[in-house]
């Protein structure tokens, strides 16, 4: 290992070391000789002795002191001849005027030899001196030459003219290059086009200019014809005599710009689709409506939302969900969107379109209608081994003269989108500015209801269920009820739909069973088993909260109402959800030994495997079905099958909606077990309802010429023979069994 090894290694002894040795070997071996010197010239002094033979081997004592200090050779004959020559013609003379006697001519030789052994002394340590700092200086440029020549940034020397004199190995390393190649030739000649003419002026700024300079990045060629990002470090030492050139280091920031712009990608796009993100968008849409200001344009957004999408998720699974969203992100540009268009995903199912340079409210309307018509875009999409068809809702908005913030057209897209979904779904809105009206009604409605359920100021109302056998009251259904403090009584309708949206059913409904459940303890109390049995509904939301059997447990516990004196109404279409799950969340509710009806039966896409399965007690006719009776043999038969169908299965059946006298006559002929309407009595609070209680049962209809008698109607009431209510068995006969599905 040599001197420069030892250094890069930590060796002490490298830095040096050898030289230090040399130079303290000599110093060693000169101590002895001078002590021999001067102990003679001691001795000859305190002798004051004539003899020759003294003064003989003393001055070779001098010329051995002079052969061991002086160097080089020539040197040491020069001296040697000149003391020699000296000392015995100094001798000689003095010996033969007889000015001095021969005991006194010691004291030349020795004056001349204690002169002679100091000059040479400081001599050999001046020349000791220089070749120390000698070595250390090139100890010094090997270690920076090591340091150079095993760096991984580049290292160049070029002369005022931009020529490569110096360039260390690691260009070959970095740019594919030999050193040598790179020699007396332009670096500049590798640079990129775009970025050589800043590159040339900042050199020539750097010429003037002694010192370090800032660093600048710029591309550079490698051998292999590629472009390497670079960052470029002058330091102009033109007036270091030591260098007298321009330094450069470069150091090669390739994976550094690589791994920098997928940061920037990650930050603006999606990680799912590789789409444009909200905050692209954003960025976009705001230089567009700066463009279009100035240019007199308009700028349009149309914002996609997959209809049915969660259902997909639900179903199949979040990655199926995902598979979904990118195969419909890669169908969506082709033949759609113009050039200089821009597609984003904002997140969840929801895309958005951005167009640039839009003259008139058609030309966005056009694309609209070709998305929403376009068989190629909503062609099946195939999941799993199984075929998805979607469909999505457009909100469409255009921006107006002296609209300059993104976020509001965003947001009128978002406002025309929920009136898209509102009127149907798979259709396109365009936003009107009442639309924003409509928004903030909504927007104050909701948090008017939020604050209405934190702070309990909600009511309920209980509507009778009364049985066609004997007119008393069997169940009431609990029903929300909201007094706004400044707008009054809102329509459940509208306030429930609200909360279902927003996600507020769910402390609804727990309120709402809080309190019916205590009601119902109360008349428990008051009634005894002649009690009517409370009915509650359970919306989509609730029915999927897990915590739902829990809930309605300590609802029962801390109302201190037995399980009897509470049924669940569960809508047809959520129980077709998830089949599965549904049927466990079901047998929960049935182990605690609450009573479970279908809702609204008929409407939806019944199933009746599905329902032999299901663990329900009640199947509750659609009010659609019961407003035609009277007017409509079809409703009759349907009305008749379904009341077959629930006695074939052991179940209750309750009729909503009996309005009037003829109604209710029709569906105690029909077989109906239960009825509920404003004919029997309309929702009411506890207190009413606690005096209709006391008073006894209901008034009912007669039978006789309740129902208008079709072919299918009379041949239904014929079979009856008589049998006014109960449990009847009707003949299915003339009633078309796919009808109990839903309304054709």
């Amino acid at each position: 290992m040599g001197h420069g090894d030892r250094a890069m290694s930590g060796d002490p002894a490298g830095r040096g070391g050898g030289f230090r040795t040399l130079v303290a070997t000599r110093l060693r071996a000169l101590r002895p000789l001078g002590a021999v010197d001067l102990g003679l010239v001691a001795i000859a002094l305190l002798m004051r002795s004539t003899d020759q033979t003294v003064l003989f081997f003393h001055l070779i004592f001098v010329l051995l002191a002079i052969g061991a200090f002086s160097w080089p050779l020539r040197g040491f004959i020069l001296r040697v001849g000149f003391w020699v020559a000296l000392t015995t013609a100094e001798v000689v003379g003095a010996v033969r005027s007889g000015a001095t006697q021969p005991d006194e001519l010691i004291e030349i030789p020795l004056l001349c030899t204690i002169l002679l052994t100091v000059f040479v002394i400081a001599r050999r340590r001046a020349l000791a001196q220089e070749r120390l700092g000698a070595l250390e200086r090139q100890l010094a440029e090997d270690r920076f030459r090591a340091l150079v020549q095993h760096s991984s940034d580049i290292v160049a020397l070029l002369d005022p003219a931009g020529r490569a004199r110096y360039v260390s190995p690691a260009v070959e390393r970095v740019l594919g290059y030999a050193p040598g190649a790179l020699a007396h030739t332009s670096p500049f000649a590798l640079v990129h086009p775009d970025d050589a003419p800043r590159l040339a002026d900042r050199f020539a700024a750097a010429l003037a200019a002694p010192g370090p300079h800032a660093a600048t990045e710029c591309r550079v060629r490698h051998r292999d014809g590629s472009w390497c990002h670079v960052e470029i470090i002058g330091n102009n030492l033109l007036a270091d005599p030591a260098v007298a050139g321009f330094v450069v280091t470069v150091r090669d920031i390739t994976e550094r710009k690589a791994a920098a712009e997928r940061l920037a990608h990650q930050a603006f796009h999606d990680p799912l689709t590789g789409l444009p993100n909200r905050a692209l968008l954003l960025d976009r849409l705001g230089h567009a409506l700066d463009r279009g200001g100035r240019e007199g344009t308009a700028v349009a957004l149309l914002l996609l939302d997959l209809d049915g999408f969660k259902h997909v998720n639900d179903s199949l699974g979040h990655a199926a969900g995902d598979r979904l969203l990118v195969a419909f992100a890669r169908r969506l540009p082709d033949g759609y969107l113009r050039r200089g268009d821009t597609l984003a995903r904002l997140g969840g199912d929801e895309f958005v379109i951005l167009m640039e340079g839009v003259r008139d409210l058609a030309e966005v309307t056009r694309l609209a209608e070709r998305l929403s018509a376009s068989p190629a875009l909503w062609a099946p999409y195939a999941l799993d081994g199984r075929e998805v068809v979607i469909r999505a809702s457009i909100g469409v908005a255009m921006s107006r003269a002296g609209e300059s913030e993104a976020a509001d057209l965003l947001r009128d897209a978002d406002t025309a989108l929920y009136r898209a979904k509102a009127a149907g779904k798979g259709d396109y809105a365009v936003f009107d500015p009442a639309m924003n009206a409509a928004a903030m009604a909504r927007l104050e409605l909701e948090s008017a209801l939020r604050h209405a359920i934190a702070h309990d100021e909600l009511t309920v109302a209980y509507q009778p269920l009364v049985s066609l056998a004997d007119g008393r009251i069997r169940r009431v259904e609990a029903l929300a009820r909201w007094t706004h403090p400044e707008h009054g009584r809102v329509a459940p309708a509208t306030f429930i739909l609200l909360a279902e949206e927003t996600g507020l059913i769910r402390p609804l409904g727990r309120r709402v069973l809080a309190e019916a459940c205590r009601r119902a303890a109360a008349w428990r109390g008051m009634h005894g088993e002649q009690a009517p049995v409370v009915c509650v509904n359970l919306s989509a939301r609730e029915f999927a909260d897990p915590a739902l059997v829990a809930g309605v447990a300590a609802a029962l516990r801390d109302a201190g109402l037995a399980p009897a004196g509470l049924e669940l109404e569960i809508t047809e279409g959520v129980l077709m959800g998830d089949a599965p799950g549904t049927l466990a969340t079901l047998q929960a509710l049935k182990a605690l030994g609450v009573g479970l009806a279908v809702d609204d039966f008929g409407t939806g896409y019944s199933s009746l495997a599905y329902l032999k399965r299901f663990p329900v007690d009640t199947l509750k006719v659609d009010r659609a079905f019961v407003a035609g009776l009277g007017t409509s043999d079809e409703d009759a038969a349907i009305i008749a099958a379904i009341v077959g169908l629930a006695d074939a299965l052991g179940l209750a059946t309750v009729a909503e909606g009996a309005e009037t006298a003829e109604q209710a006559s029709g569906l105690r002929e029909l077989g109906c077990t239960l009825a509920q309407g404003y004919h029997f009595a309309r929702p009411l609070g506890a207190a009413d309802l606690d005096a209709l209680l006391a008073a006894g049962p209901l008034p009912l209809p007669g039978a006789a010429g309740a129902v208008r008698r079709g072919p299918t109607t009379g041949a239904l009431l014929q079979r009856r023979e008589g049998r006014a209510c109960g449990p009847a068995r009707p003949t299915l006969q003339g009633t078309p069994i796919g009808r109990i599905g839903g309304r054709p």
